[in-house]
């Protein structure tokens, strides 16, 4: 649920709402393919690493139903992509 906005401003202002909570690893921001501007916006999600189960938490339990960049996001456990082959 997060804004077709340019990815690396999605980008970072989730690192600031996360860095407030807990430690990650990395924050991925799938992009769309460059616009006529030449700005690759975000396709309205990001998966985001952490190093221990309970970081996680924290940021699912702080983070999920909150309002950021306008926009109610929804957090939740991803799952391994071969669950899905």
């Amino acid at each position: 649920n997060l804004p077709f906005f340019k990815s690396e401003t999605v980008e970072n202002t989730i690192k600031k709402k996360i860095e407030k909570i807990s430690k990650f690893k990395e924050i991925r921001v799938p992009k769309k393919p460059k616009n006529e501007k030449g700005n690759e916006l975000s396709k309205g999600f990001c998966f985001i690493s952490f190093d221990s189960k309970e970081e996680a938490e924290k940021v699912l339990e702080n983070l999920n139903m909150k309002k950021i960049m306008g926009r109610v996001i929804a957090a939740d456990w991803s799952v391994d992509r071969e669950i899905y082959k």
